[in-house]
């Protein structure tokens, strides 16, 4: 999650010459395209996904999954970490819409 968020913050150079030449509804009109193309793409040269057996282990549940001793102790530290990210990331959000908006 990390990664896209400061992939969104170095894209908004790109962005901001992309919006020279377009306006806002084109700018998402392409990033739409984009996406689409990519899920066209997706769909076209990932293989199919083999489906177990009858009889196999069943996968795991949210249960199981919070119940699990290292998801309980690893669980704060990366709650910690990514809140502190984001709330740095988002410390700029209210400076910038005040000087470049005027909000």
């Amino acid at each position: 999650m990390i990664m896209f968020g400061a992939l969104g913050a170095v894209s908004a150079i790109p962005a901001d010459r992309l919006l020279e030449q377009v306006d806002w509804r084109g700018m998402f009109f392409l990033l739409a395209a984009t996406t689409a193309g990519t899920a066209i793409l997706i769909l076209l040269v990932a293989p199919e996904r083999q489906r177990p057996p009858q009889g196999a282990a069943t996968p795991l549940g949210l249960k199981t999954i919070f119940g699990n001793a290292r998801f309980v102790r690893l669980a704060p530290l990366s709650a910690t970490y990514i809140g502190s990210a984001w709330s740095m990331q988002g410390l700029w959000a209210a400076p910038c819409l005040g000087d470049v908006e005027d909000f």
